[in-house]
């Protein structure tokens, strides 16, 4: 299936789910969309292994051998975002979009202090 028509179809049935079971709503989309990527390169059915074998000429059974270590890398990524929730804010803590102390986002801390030390009386 098309990841559009993935997405249209089963985010509105997989938020409500995660949203009751307490999964962040980051975490639930980065592990659609890398679900959505192994899919996309899996046979029987993977779209991109019909596309790849079209452009290069080669059977699908050739492409398959090709894309397996490709494959086992995507599954062995996709297992370390299921389970290791470090993996997958760990790129926000790098760029400063979070404070590794609190796990509050920066500019929310920003904003509380400014409106600390803001000279502006308060109503």
């Amino acid at each position: 299936m098309d990841p559009a028509a993935i997405v249209l179809i089963m985010a509105p049935i997989l938020f409500p789910m995660g949203a009751a079971l307490g999964v962040n709503a980051v975490h639930l989309g980065i592990l659609m969309v890398v679900n959505m990527e192994v899919g996309l390169c899996h046979p029987p059915v993977g779209l991109n292994l019909y596309v790849a074998s079209g452009i290069t000429g080669m059977g699908i059974t050739e492409l398959t051998v090709a894309v397996l270590p490709w494959l086992a890398t995507m599954l062995i990524f996709l297992v370390m975002v299921t389970y290791i929730p470090r993996c997958r804010c760990g790129c926000r803590i790098c760029w400063g979009c979070i404070d590794p102390t609190y796990g509050l986002p920066n500019f929310r801390r920003r904003i509380a202090r400014s409106a600390r030390a803001s000279a502006w009386p308060r109503r």
